[in-house]
């Protein structure tokens, strides 16, 4: 027990390790240090040598601006940078390296040497931790930092290093994840002398690819918005491709990369009703944000920051994530689908048809309630030829075949309409000749007369009858001849379970889901080629009509090409 022992001020090598500690968890950390340093000299080409997986040695050259001769032993010391002066300039930092404790706590776990040049310098000089004197030296304008024995003084910490080949994969690991914020710097990094990676100065969009490469489904959502205080730019995947495991996730602000649960969750939320059951959105995010809006300097490697304006930043990051999937339409997709696809616009000379639609409660054709003229329109899932097993479209277009999921397409396309209707209050609504009494739990009575105008909202009139039933007089079109008291209870079991004080806007979507999944048109029903052409432009109309509300896909594409291969055909 050291309960009695004196306080003491802890010597500056052990204060130095203390540090290091927090700031070197294993070889990979020294070069995110070493190259967020090389950045803040303006370096353009910078070259990582490493040997041993990085425990035997990492050096690091750039040709940035240098370290002046009077700065290099300094350098070295605890708490010593040019970045911040006063606490104006802690407030506002831009700079990628601020912390002034790198370079002391990379010095206090490894045998370091440092040789730079300005371009006002007739030579380079040259200081290492062994002697801490400065000696002139051979080198072009820039910075050499060179680490070896790492944690050699430090046993304890040594051991929980892994295997050389892992040690060398977060090295790499840790070099992309900076490359890919920094598309106009050359990085170059060698394995035992071996060259075995190297990034070209390009723009952000090649070096993503030049990074992730397949990783990076060709038919990817592009993103970008902006305003005069934030900018979102970067890739999402696309989420029809259920089968697709190449998962990545890069999150920036401005430049770093972090991890953020608040930013990280608005671009789920974006996906959430297009993701297929536990699956997760691809995304290599650059968020650009003015300095005085966030905290940098809340975790010791900068892995976290802190929002000023979280909640604005948040519906920026949804509402931009949202906007791009909402505009990949069908025609991105076969576009990118489809390399030998002429990508003019399709031909419109279809012979005028009458337009109509199907009363799936009815079972009779009616005409559509639309303005827009559809036969304008280009017909990018082509004109429909049959009908599989009552479940599938089979469609063709100028380039191969389309297979709809009839239940899937439907149903997005009401969730769409029943979106758009509940935002402007415009629901149509049935009113029962009489109404009809439910019993239910009399927890769930007192939940209808909380949320009673919000139920309103979506199209149901509601009032509690007694204790223990509701009576029920008016409910949305759509839901006549369907099972409502059924629908009822799991709309007021999920309300139950998520708490009485949720927001209305927050679950709207999901009840208005279950409301368009219980409505939309089932197996086994034969549908008209007038009635399945009808279906086939509302979805080439519809916004995120590639993924049905549960994020299965929609529709499916085989090119003429790929049919030929199947057949051997042109071989």
């Amino acid at each position: 027990m050291c309960n009695n022992r004196p306080i003491i001020q802890l010597p500056d090598y052990l204060i130095n390790q203390i540090s290091a500690g927090e700031i070197i968890e294993r070889p990979s950390s020294i070069i995110k240090e070493l190259l967020e340093n090389s950045i803040d000299a303006d370096a353009l080409n910078i070259d990582i040598y490493i040997y041993g997986g990085g425990i035997k040695n990492i050096t690091v050259i750039d040709d940035g601006i240098g370290i002046p001769y009077n700065d290099l032993i300094i350098s070295l010391k605890r708490h010593t940078t040019n970045k911040i002066y006063n606490l104006s300039d802690l407030r506002k930092i831009t700079s990628m390296g601020f912390r002034g404790e790198a370079l002391a706590s990379i010095s206090s776990i490894t045998k370091l040497e440092i040789v730079s040049r300005t371009k006002e310098d007739n030579h380079a000089w040259q200081v290492s931790n062994t002697d801490f004197l400065l000696k002139p030296w051979q080198g072009k304008v820039g910075t050499l930092v060179s680490a070896s024995q790492i944690f050699d003084n430090t046993p304890a910490r040594r051991k929980f290093l892994r295997s050389e080949h892992t040690e060398l994969e977060h090295c790499i690991t840790t070099v992309e994840n900076i490359a890919l914020a920094y598309p106009k710097i050359s990085f170059k990094i060698f394995n035992k002398n071996k060259i075995i990676k190297q990034f070209i100065k390009t723009d952000y969009k090649q070096r993503i690819y030049d990074i992730l490469g397949n990783r990076i489904q060709k038919d990817s959502i592009q993103v970008y918005m902006s305003n005069k205080n934030m900018e979102i730019k970067g890739i999402l995947s696309n989420n029809a491709d259920i089968n697709n495991k190449h998962d990545y996730r890069y999150l920036y602000v401005n430049k770093r990369y972090i991890h953020d649960r608040m930013l990280t969750h608005a671009i789920k939320a974006a996906y959430s009703d297009i993701s297929y059951g536990r699956q997760s959105p691809s995304f290599i995010i650059f968020l650009n944000i003015d300095s005085d809006d966030i905290d940098i300097n809340v975790h010791p490697t900068k892995k976290e920051v802190r929002f000023l304006t979280g909640n604005v930043i948040y519906q920026f990051v949804s509402r931009a994530v949202n906007k791009a999937i909402s505009d990949f339409s069908i025609k991105d997709i076969l576009i990118h689908q489809d390399k030998s696809a002429k990508q003019e616009e399709l031909s419109t000379n279809i012979p005028k048809q009458v337009s109509i639609e199907y009363n799936y409660n009815n079972k009779e054709p009616i005409e559509i309630l639309t303005a827009t003229d559809i036969n304008n329109k280009e017909h990018h899932l082509g004109e429909a030829i049959a009908q599989l097993h009552g479940t599938y479209i089979l469609a063709q277009n100028d380039n191969g075949l389309i297979i709809v999921d009839t239940h899937a397409a439907h149903e997005r396309i009401l969730y769409e309409e029943l979106k758009d209707s509940f935002k402007s209050k415009k629901i149509q609504t049935q009113r029962l000749l009489a109404p009809i009494i439910y019993r239910m739990k009399e927890k769930f009575v007192q939940l209808v007369e909380e949320h009673e105008e919000w139920f309103n909202m979506l199209g149901f009139e509601l009032k509690s009858y007694t204790p223990n039933s509701v009576a029920i007089y008016c409910i949305p079109s759509l839901l006549t001849g369907h099972n409502v008291e059924l629908l009822l209870i799991n709309v007021l079991e999920e309300l139950n379970s998520m708490g009485h004080s949720i927001l209305a806007e927050v679950y709207s979507n999901k009840i208005l889901s279950t409301i368009a999944c219980h409505c939309s048109v089932r197996a086994n029903r034969k549908l008209h080629i007038n009635e399945m052409n009808a279906l086939l432009r509302k979805m080439e109309l519809t916004k995120r009509s590639n993924q049905c509300n549960h994020g299965r896909p929609t529709w499916v594409y085989w090119s003429l090409k790929h049919i030929d291969k199947m057949f051997l055909r042109g071989q």
